[in-house]
């Protein structure tokens, strides 16, 4: 599918939204490991 893009357009587009998406699983995966090791709360007895 990227391939067919490039063949109808310029690269320029196409490398900032796969650097865009790259950038917004970088910034998930810091933010889930932030969460996995927050202050959990003490179970309920």
């Amino acid at each position: 599918a990227i391939g067919f893009v490039a063949e109808h357009s310029s690269f320029g587009p196409i490398f900032i939204a796969l650097s865009g998406l790259l950038l917004i699983v970088l910034l998930m995966a810091s933010l889930a490991h932030r969460a996995e090791f927050a202050a959990e709360p003490a179970p309920a007895e």
